[in-house]
């Protein structure tokens, strides 16, 4: 289910007082900020190349995989992905925050 309709269903079922459907789209929301995809693409004639990463936030582990082609220049390359990591991690840690922080004020609301 895309982002969206998440945000669109939980909204109807705020509004509508339905807890069941609430606590069903809050799980959903839950199990979307446990892993976080960072895909680094250069497009050129013969298709993509890219750098990426997967964090899985339960398990701590971060995989990334890197096209051969970024090897020549490693240096410019891996310092621009590490900003993406690093920017996705700070991006983790806020949506669990904010997850976190509706759980609790809905629960209060229930």
């Amino acid at each position: 289910m895309p982002k969206s309709d998440i945000k669109k269903d939980l909204e109807k079922a705020l509004d509508s007082g339905d807890s069941t459907q609430v606590t069903s789209l809050l799980k959903k929301a839950f199990l979307n900020t446990i892993e976080l995809k960072i895909r680094t693409r250069v497009v050129e004639g013969d298709g993509p190349k890219e750098i990426f990463t997967k964090i899985n936030i339960l398990d701590g582990d971060i995989e990334t995989t890197i096209h051969k082609d970024f090897i020549p220049n490693p240096e410019e390359a891996a310092n621009f992905h590490k900003e993406q990591v690093n920017k996705g991690e700070e991006i983790i840690a806020r949506n669990v925050s904010t997850l976190k922080n509706l759980a609790q004020s809905l629960i209060e609301l229930f």
